[in-house]
């Protein structure tokens, strides 16, 4: 059932998956209380600014998806952590606070896309995802938290500005990997997954494409628009790697000091503050992170 440009809905009792496109005039919410609804999508709803009205205990998969330039339901989470039988959550194009993610810990398949994630460190507690997408969030994405998420048997990062892929060297489930647009220098620590059929690192600087190769038996590789990279972009790749495992780090040590946790963290602001979009001044970025290592190690000593 698909409504546009919608004006209300009535006594929903026996529908199957609902689907809002477009909804402005009226709030429609309110009218939203079957508990036989168990998928429900709105796009594009720029009215609607909270689920607090939603009364579907039953739903199963919700999706919400909106444009860059709509923000009403950016706090939308916090609501939609009361839908606890909740197995499928995709948001599109709207910009969310995931901080309270981790309570919907039956979810099976979760996409964020285009959210303007900052940090994933939530996600590690939803340790029953089987697929994840996370593509195109403009931020700089420590994806660490990743390597708890063991089922994750499908997994989607395109452009997302990553530089390594140590994180995912325990995702033993994983068959299917998507990383294309990326800015991945080697594949060596996918060797390690058996289980991956279906792999895609089109758009990226893959200098190790032989070894992969060489070690899976791929149904379907796409290793297509590889950029060959210079020694020194090759050499900022290499730091601004050390620099994810640093961080990594960083987040694993119970630190009692409070002085050395307050200093840990402006460490990681200021990386995600340094590191490039693009390779574009590659003498500066490498002295720049050295830089902050070396004040970091220095006071982790302390």
């Amino acid at each position: 059932m698909k409504l546009r440009i919608s004006i209300f809905i009535k006594c929903l009792q026996s529908f199957g998956p609902i689907t809002v496109v477009f909804q402005f005039c009226w709030n429609i919410i309110p009218n939203l209380q079957s508990q036989s609804i168990k998928e429900l999508t709105l796009i594009l709803c720029v009215y609607i600014s909270s689920l607090n009205d939603f009364l579907l205990d039953n739903l199963e998969v919700l999706k919400l998806e909106g444009n860059t330039k709509q923000q009403q339901l950016k706090t939308v989470i916090k609501e939609i952590v009361r839908f606890q039988k909740l197995r499928e959550l995709e948001i599109i194009r709207i910009k969310v606070d995931i901080s309270s993610l981790s309570q919907i810990i039956g979810l099976t398949k979760l996409r964020l896309e285009m959210c303007e994630l900052r940090s994933i460190t939530v996600l590690r507690q939803l340790i029953n995802l089987e697929e994840l997408s996370l593509c195109k969030n403009k931020y700089f994405v420590d994806i660490a938290s990743l390597q708890f998420l063991t089922k994750l048997s499908a997994l989607y990062l395109c452009d997302c500005y990553l530089v390594s892929l140590d994180a995912l060297r325990p995702l033993s489930n994983l068959q299917d990997l998507i990383v294309s647009q990326n800015q991945i220098v080697y594949l060596q620590p996918l060797l390690g997954l058996r289980q991956l059929t279906e792999l895609s690192v089109s758009n990226n600087m893959i200098v190790d494409i032989e070894t992969i190769q060489q070690n899976h038996n791929f149904e379907d590789f796409d290793f297509r628009c590889q950029e060959q990279p210079t020694q020194e972009q090759l050499q900022t790749a290499n730091i601004m790697r050390d620099i994810q495992t640093a961080v990594t780090i960083l987040k694993m040590i119970h630190v009692q000091s409070k002085q050395i946790k307050k200093q840990s963290l402006i460490f990681k602001k200021k990386i995600d503050e340094s590191l490039p979009k693009q390779f574009l001044d590659h003498s500066q970025c490498i002295s720049k992170v050295v830089s902050l290592l070396n004040i970091c190690q220095s006071d982790i000593s302390q």
